[in-house]
C-alpha cells in the first residue's frame, strides 16, 4: 500500500528539469542587477579581474548574493571569468561611464552584446509588429525547453533586453526599441580642448581605399577602425564575419582594377 501512494507522489510531483541556457536569477530585482553589473565595472575599470564579494560591498550586497547572478553575466559575456575574478566587457565598462551622465538610458550601452545573445531571438519577430509579451515568453521557454516554473526567470530575459533598449513594452506589448548598435564608431570626433587632432591609436585596425576620380565614374571610399580593447571583448563568430566582411570588399576592389586594366 505505502509503494502504490509513493508512486502516485513521484507521479504527481515530476523532477524540476534545467533549462538548456542559463537563465538570469529571479531572486534579484533587476535594478539591482544591473547594480552590482555597474559595480564589477567600476572595480575592474583598471583592466584588474574583480571577485564577486567585493563588486557587492559597493552596492552593500551580501558576499554571496552575486552567485545568484554571476553565472547569467558570464554566459552571456558581460562578465569573463579570469583566474584571480571576473573581468567586466567593453560594454559593461561604457555603462558603467555612462550612468554618472545619463542613468536612465546608461544601460543602453550593452545592447550591442544583448543583441548577439541567444534570447535576443525575439527581436526578429517584432521587426514584423507588435507580440504580446506572454508568446515572447513562450518562444524563449520553447528555445531552451524550460518549464513553467521558469516563467519568472524568463521575463527576466524581456527585462534586460527593455532595460538596453532594444525591447520597449507598452503594458503587456513588446515594440523594437530605439537603442542604436554602439560599437559603430561616429563619423567626427569632436575637436580636443587644445585644438589638436587626436593622435592615431596604435591599437587601431584601420583600412583606407582611394581612387583618382575619373569622369563617369563612382567614387567609393572607406575606413574601419576597431579598438583592440573592444576588439578583444568580440565572440569569435563575430571577429570572423568581421573579417569575412573586408575580405569580400578586397574581392569586390580586386575584381574593379582587374575589369579597369582590360
Amino acid at each position: 500500500m505505502s509503494v502504490e501512494t509513493k508512486a502516485v507522489s513521484n507521479i504527481d510531483s515530476p523532477r524540476r528539469s534545467r533549462p538548456t541556457k542559463l537563465l538570469p536569477t529571479d531572486r534579484i530585482s533587476i535594478s539591482r542587477q544591473l547594480d552590482l553589473l555597474r559595480a564589477f565595472g567600476a572595480a575592474g575599470e583598471a583592466g584588474k579581474p574583480v571577485l564577486a564579494k567585493d563588486a557587492a560591498k559597493i552596492v552593500q550586497m551580501s558576499e554571496s548574493t552575486p552567485s545568484l547572478a554571476v553565472p547569467f553575466f558570464v554566459d552571456v559575456g558581460l562578465l569573463s571569468r579570469g583566474a584571480d575574478g571576473f573581468v567586466p566587457s567593453a560594454e559593461v565598462l561604457s555603462y558603467k561611464r555612462s550612468h554618472a551622465w545619463a542613468p536612465d538610458t546608461a544601460a543602453h550601452k550593452l545592447a550591442p552584446l544583448l543583441r548577439s545573445a541567444w534570447f535576443a531571438s525575439i527581436l526578429t519577430r517584432l521587426e514584423f509588429g507588435p507580440l504580446e509579451e506572454s508568446a515572447a515568453i513562450k518562444d524563449l521557454a520553447d528555445a531552451v525547453a524550460a518549464g513553467p516554473e521558469y516563467r519568472k526567470n524568463l521575463e527576466m530575459l524581456i527585462e534586460y533586453l527593455t532595460a538596453s533598449g532594444l525591447v520597449e513594452k507598452d503594458g503587456s506589448v513588446l515594440r523594437p526599441g530605439r537603442a542604436k548598435d554602439m560599437t559603430a564608431q561616429p563619423a567626427e570626433e569632436s575637436a580636443p580642448a587644445n585644438g589638436r587632432p587626436p593622435a592615431p591609436s596604435r591599437s587601431a585596425v584601420a583600412t583606407g581605399f582611394v581612387q583618382a576620380p575619373t569622369e563617369g565614374t563612382v567614387r567609393f571610399h572607406g575606413t574601419v577602425a576597431v579598438d583592440m580593447a573592444e576588439f578583444g571583448s568580440w565572440r569569435p563568430e563575430r571577429i570572423a564575419a568581421f573579417f569575412a566582411g573586408m575580405a569580400q570588399v578586397l574581392a569586390a576592389k580586386a575584381d574593379i582594377e582587374r575589369q579597369n586594366g582590360e
